[in-house]
């Protein structure tokens, strides 16, 4: 899966969801 074929508002769903989980995405590089 690449992130081209992810849909924005599902990126931006994950972002929260990973965010209150106190994770960025800097911790996923």
């Amino acid at each position: 899966m690449t992130a081209a074929r992810v849909r924005p508002e599902v990126v931006e769903a994950a972002r929260m969801l990973l965010d209150q989980m106190g994770i960025t995405a800097e911790d996923l590089l």
